[in-house]
Formats: structure tokens, sequence, C-alpha cells
């Protein structure tokens, strides 16, 4: 039993591989300064929501192998990528002003919906055989020892 339920528990976590994390913070640069706060290894077509706020920064989101993919620029921004193509993802802040700033940002990667379905099928397996097992347990006949079997009675 413990077998099996340790088996369904490691199915569910291979079952959901992209699923990833959000990053937030708030990163100081001094001028000229550029960081980078998240990256991701991402599938063409997955979705990023991003939002920012500071003054005089550049956000950018280089592919690693091929450079700068997405670039934006203002005080406070929010938005979504999509993934061009399969890759490694950085996300990026340059201080373009002449003074140090602090940027709030979240980065958040969407979890593809297959992923859900994924959880909810493992998940009703895992439940469908935890129920199953215990109701095996309640309904099967009980071992009992037979009573002794009745003697003669001892003569008069």
């Amino acid at each position: 039993m413990r077998g099996l339920l340790s088996l369904l528990v490691a199915a569910l976590f291979v079952a959901v591989p992209g699923t990833v994390a959000a990053d937030s913070g708030a990163t100081t640069l001094d001028a000229a300064q550029e960081s980078s706060v998240a990256a991701f290894t991402l599938n063409a077509g997955d979705v990023v929501d991003y939002q920012y706020s500071s003054y005089a920064v550049e956000f950018r989101i280089e592919l690693e192998g091929f450079g700068t993919v997405f670039s934006s620029a203002g005080q406070a921004t929010a938005g979504s990528f999509v993934a061009p193509q399969n890759g490694r993802y950085t996300f990026s802040f340059r201080n373009t002003g002449s003074y140090t700033t602090v940027v709030s940002w979240n980065v958040s990667p969407r979890t593809p919906p297959i992923n859900l379905v994924l959880v909810g099928g493992v998940a009703a397996v895992v439940l469908a055989a935890v129920v199953g097992v215990a109701l095996w347990r309640v309904k099967r006949p009980r071992l009992t020892t037979r009573p002794p079997a009745p003697q003669a009675p001892p003569p008069p």
C-alpha cells in the first residue's frame, strides 16, 4: 500500500515538469547599472506576466544564444511576454538614468493548462486508489478462530 502511494506521488511530480515559481522583489541600480532578476526555461508559446515600477529603467528579455527578444522602457509597466521558441530566457533591468533608482518588479510564468489537467488526473487516481483499498479492507471477511468442537458429555 505504501509503495503504491509513493509511486503515485512520484508520478504526480513527474507529470508537472513545466511548473515554475514566480519571482518578485526590489532591485537597487546605480546609474547605467544592469541586473538580471529572473531566468526561466520556456517552451515556444509559454506566457510570462511581468510588471515593474521605477524611474528611468529599461526592461529586457534575452534568449540564451540569441540576444534581446523584448525590450521596454518606462516608469511603470505591466504586460505579458509569449516565448517565440524553446530556450532559456533571462529577465533584466538597466538603469538608463543618471541617479540610483529602485525597481519593484514581478515576473510570473503562467502554468500551462495541460499541467493542471495532469495534476487533477493524478490526484483523482490517488484518491480512487486510497478509497478502493479502504473499502476492500472494510468489506473483506475477517478471519476468526473456530469455536471448539462440541465434546461428548462425560460418562455417568
